[in-house]
């Protein structure tokens, strides 16, 4: 039966990918057009990227039911096959029964093609009182994971089992944890952290029963914030609130470890701007974390993600469609692009409407001209929609 599923999958993903590879030669040696300085792209070559970045696109969206037209406006890039996922918020939350009954209906939403990934659903699920999935709104409620290292790790284990099943129950795919820093001992106070401890072999025993409770029950995992956020102000006001001064080379060691443990379904970049790493970029769009420090330095090879772009120290760098391309040329697959946030003045810190379209144009407009970064362009796109595509058999298999 499995067999059966994967078989269109694997199929399209092999036949896919031998296209592009066939048309990306192709276009290397192509001769410039009238404009001298851009090239044209066949209509084929064009579908097929544009699909395959679609897959890289995890959105945010307002609305609870399948009747708000931000919903109806979700399922049209399911179809059309121009986002990869969605991610589910505080804001698309009512009750239980509620969003079950969103989740089924946005994960049954396929295009018409017969080479259809399932759709991620994700959620940031760590454990308290708090967050998207509360005690307020009728959720069942997990200990928070400074508190689970209270616990033997097989009691941890058994709790986390019984929470990713009932995570699975609620209609979720992925779930964007658990968190591998290293935290403070205000960290410990505060009820809404999502930090196990200040000890690292702390940090791994239960991250690592985490992630061995999700991937049995058939969930994606996300290891996050990489590269570290100890020193993360959260006192500091929304200008500087991501911005992270100090930072010590021993918080990628529990990364490190879970990596190479080959247990990380993917690795999640904080959306911080760490100048200790990277003096001119914010993390998600910089090679220095992205591709040295955690593909070079760490050797890791799997999906990488990227943390929410569409937050005020990344738009105050660049606007979200360009972040996105920064971040995938940075070393990113995932882009996650939650709801608009807004800033102390109210104002949205995003007014793109269709944020798919945008980034796509962006794409074309640097796949179109002849240079050594539409080439790289192109083999990132193809390199992470490969990726995915193994990563999302794991969805199919569950399923």
């Amino acid at each position: 039966m499995s067999y059966n599923i994967l078989a269109p999958a694997i199929k399209f993903t092999l036949c896919i990918t031998t296209t592009l590879l066939l048309l990306f030669n192709s276009t290397t040696t192509a001769k410039p057009n009238e404009y001298g300085s851009k090239i044209l792209l066949s209509i084929n070559e064009k579908n097929t990227l544009h699909k395959m970045l679609g897959q890289m696109i995890i959105l945010g969206f307002k609305g609870t039911s399948i009747r708000d037209r931000n919903v109806k406006s979700i399922m049209q890039h399911i179809k059309k096959r121009e986002i990869g996922g969605v991610i589910i918020e505080t804001h698309n939350v009512l009750n239980p029964k509620q969003l079950k009954h969103l989740n089924r209906a946005i994960l049954n939403t396929k295009s018409k093609s017969k080479h259809n990934l399932p759709t991620i659903i994700a959620v940031e699920r760590d454990g308290g009182k708090f967050g998207c999935l509360s005690q307020k709104k009728g959720f069942k409620v997990y200990p928070r994971p400074y508190n689970m290292t209270k616990l033997t790790a097989s009691k941890a284990r058994r709790i986390y089992v019984h929470m990713s099943k009932n995570t699975k129950s609620l209609g979720f795919n992925m779930l964007l944890g658990p968190s591998l820093n290293i935290s403070k001992k205000s960290d410990i106070l505060n009820p809404h952290s999502t930090m196990f401890s200040k000890n690292i072999n702390t940090i791994v025993t239960y991250a690592t029963e985490f992630i061995k409770a999700h991937k049995h029950n058939g969930l994606i995992t996300s290891v996050k914030y990489f590269p570290g956020q100890k020193y993360l102000n959260y006192s500091a006001s929304d200008d500087d609130a991501d911005i992270i001064t100090n930072w010590e080379e021993v918080e990628i060691t529990p990364f490190k470890k879970i990596i190479n443990s080959n247990l990380s379904d993917s690795v999640m970049i904080g959306h911080t701007y760490n100048r200790e790493v990277d003096e001119k970029r914010p993390s998600p769009l910089s090679h220095k974390t992205v591709h040295q420090l955690l593909k070079k330095q760490l050797k890791y090879k799997g999906v990488i993600v990227s943390d929410n772009l569409n937050k005020h120290i990344i738009s105050k760098y660049c606007a979200p469609e360009k972040a996105a391309i920064q971040s995938i040329l940075a070393g990113s697959d995932i882009i996650i692009l939650a709801q608009q946030q807004s800033n102390k003045k109210g104002k949205h810190l995003n007014k793109t409407k269709n944020i798919p379209n945008a980034i796509w144009k962006e794409t074309l407009s640097i796949l179109q001209k002849r240079n050594t970064q539409a080439l790289f362009l192109k083999q990132r796109i193809i390199e992470s929609y490969n990726k995915i595509s193994k990563l999302k058999k794991k969805v199919l298999i569950a399923m």
